[in-house]
């Protein structure tokens, strides 16, 4: 690995918030935001999903990125394409990138109990 001269007085300047950018600042939750409605079944565009406080019966079904329906002209994938995780752990980071959910299962859980991020 080479190595690169910088100089310390740049790198400690920051770079200061137009009004335009902080207006453009989106405020919904990360899974609102790629779901753009905050229901199951809508395109996640190959996130990352992230599991809160999960009971031990938690599961989530998901469609992995590049998967087609099987009908003529490929199309949005049905729900018996999802694979499911079980035994999700608090904290947790699935350990692929998503596309689609298309359900969530265990005691008292919901969509809201997932976060969504790139």
């Amino acid at each position: 690995m080479g190595s690169f001269k910088t100089q310390d007085s740049i790198i400690s300047q920051a770079m200061p918030l137009t009004g335009a950018m902080v207006a453009s600042i989106d405020v919904r939750p990360a899974w609102l935001f790629e779901n753009q409605s905050g229901t199951l079944g809508t395109n996640l565009n190959s996130s990352v999903i992230y599991c809160g406080v999960m009971p031990a019966d938690a599961s989530i079904s998901v469609i992995l990125p590049g998967v087609v329906a099987a009908n003529p002209g490929g199309g949005k994938p049905i729900s018996t394409q999802a694979i499911t995780f079980k035994g999700l752990q608090s904290g947790s980071i699935l350990p692929v990138a998503v596309d689609y959910v298309t359900a969530v299962a265990g005691t008292g859980v919901t969509v809201a109990d997932f976060i969504v991020g790139k």
